[in-house]
């Protein structure tokens, strides 16, 4: 007689506690969360993985920005390599009431990040206060000048010491 694969029946409760931190690809942040591994079958077989966890504080680096998490929970309904994404991320904002971040929703396979504004704005103005935390039309007004200026006084001294080296 054909010998039959090993198999094992196996139902595991994972409690992540309180000090279990996940770190990489721009995110660190504490998880907590109750996830049920099971499975029922050849070992050549993948187990399954059930349940939701959940960020606890913690940073999400995008657009070259460190980002707050407001908002996360990443939810496994069986497939271990391929949970659900449900991530808010802000920029801290102490001057204003407007909130910009990014999204991340869809799988962790297929990923979609997006833009977040509350209240909502277009996309390019949410990129602005993302980018310059203020609106493009403020930032024009009140830092471009300044910008230029320090770049007049940069040329004017470069000019000089260019002047100075060629006499």
């Amino acid at each position: 007689p054909a010998a039959r694969p090993a198999s094992a029946a196996v139902n595991v409760q994972v409690d992540l506690g309180e000090d279990f931190r996940l770190r990489g690809q721009g995110i660190d942040t504490r998880l907590t969360g109750v996830l049920a591994l099971t499975a029922n079958g050849p070992l050549t077989e993948m187990p399954s993985l059930k349940g939701r966890v959940q960020t606890v504080g913690g940073t999400f680096r995008a657009y070259g920005q460190q980002l707050i998490i407001q908002r996360g929970f990443i939810t496994f309904g069986g497939q271990i390599s391929n949970p659900t994404l449900d991530i808010v991320a802000l920029r801290p904002n102490y001057t204003s009431d407007q909130r910009v971040g990014v999204q991340v929703m869809g799988t962790a396979l297929l990923p979609r990040v997006r833009l977040y504004s509350e209240p909502a704005l277009p996309d390019n103005q949410t990129l602005a206060w993302l980018l310059l935390v203020c609106s493009l039309q403020r930032w024009l007004r009140t830092c471009l000048p300044a910008l230029q200026y320090a770049l007049w006084v940069a040329l004017g001294a470069l000019a000089g010491l260019l002047a100075c080296a060629l006499l």
